[in-house]
């Protein structure tokens, strides 16, 4: 069994191995520079290099300085930003001309050219950023109406969705109150589940929704009893997106969960009822659009189940439980 699960990870993982770029990265930020796009962003892109003169980008001003004559925005050396190059900073009402003073890695020092003049950004404003000099009136006219539809781009708030999965588990630890030894000698069940999705945060979105578990434990000894239970679940989970791949429109995700709701065992002729919790949930995704309209999501997930149950003469049951789950689902 953990061999077939080892398969399973190195594949599942195998498949960002041609997601490298010429310079070793392998993920790019859709959000964080103009430059790391994948092709369907580009299309949608505003501000796109090709459209005007010299090289242009979308930046957010870091930090300005208490004499409004110097400020710290996120271009370096890696952008190709040395000390003494001249560029434009501009929004819909005004263009600055600026000198860099200092040059890191990532981050670069700027100073007004006009000694007389103020810089009038705040910390956090959007503004564009040109390294030629000569294109200022070219930018003007139509500089309005790119920038608000650049920022309006990047302040779009996901529409909730739905994923509807269905998952395939494979006990690996079971632990019953009143057995001294585990008896069981596989667990293996079939599960749906429906979830409605919503944005929390740039990267986040919570969810909550219903599952429903169809499993069948059989026991190692005879006689070979076969042990149906069946569980429904409320649930609740957050799932973190990490960056896309630079050559793909796919991108890996991580979730965790809780799940919460009754339980019903049913042993020979007697029935156990009582509730049941599902607390870790914990599942690593692969989430890939094969359309502009389809999606599918592709999952390993592994979880705890403790489930409390009675039977009619009272006799209570603690039933514990570590499943392996391989998912699949459709993004809607």
């Amino acid at each position: 069994m953990a061999r077939k699960v080892f398969v399973s990870i190195l594949f599942f993982f195998s498949i960002s191995l041609h997601s490298y770029d010429d310079e070793g990265n392998l993920f790019s930020d859709p959000k964080g520079d103009l430059n790391d796009l994948n092709e369907m962003e580009r299309l949608e892109e505003v501000f796109y290099q090709t459209k005007t003169l010299g090289k242009e980008r979308l930046i957010v001003i870091q930090t300005i300085s208490s004499s409004k004559k110097t400020m710290i925005v996120r271009l370096g050396r890696a952008q190709q930003i040395r000390t003494g190059m001249k560029a434009l900073f501009s929004t819909d009402k005004v263009s600055l001309l600026m000198t860099a003073k200092e040059a890191g890695r990532y981050n670069s020092l700027w100073e007004i050219d006009d000694f007389g003049a103020v810089i009038p950004f705040e910390k956090g404003e959007f503004v564009v950023f040109n390294n030629s000099t000569e294109s200022l009136f070219d930018q003007i006219p139509s500089l309005k109406k790119r920038l608000q539809s650049e920022i309006k781009r990047r302040n779009y708030i996901p529409k909730p969705f739905w994923v509807a999965r269905g998952n395939g588990s494979l006990g690996v630890y079971e632990s019953v109150s009143d057995i001294s030894s585990n008896r069981v000698e596989l667990r293996a069940g079939t599960q749906f589940e429906l979830t409605n999705y919503h944005h929390f945060d740039r990267r986040i979105d919570w969810g909550w929704g219903l599952r429903g578990d169809l499993e069948v434990a059989v026991l190692e000894s005879e006689p070979r009893l076969q042990i149906p239970s069946t569980r429904i679940f409320l649930t609740g989970e957050f799932l973190y997106h990490f960056p896309f791949f630079k050559t793909s429109i796919s991108h890996f995700y991580a979730g965790l969960g809780i799940g919460i709701g009754p339980s019903l065992t049913q042993v020979s002729d007697a029935i156990s009822t009582g509730y049941a919790v599902s607390i870790p949930v914990m599942r690593l995704g692969l989430e890939t659009k094969v359309t502009s309209e389809h999606t599918f999501m592709f999952e390993i997930i592994a979880e705890g189940v403790s489930m409390q149950e009675s039977f009619d003469d009272g006799t209570l049951q603690t039933t514990n439980i570590a499943n392996l789950k391989l998912s699949l689902g459709y993004k809607f």
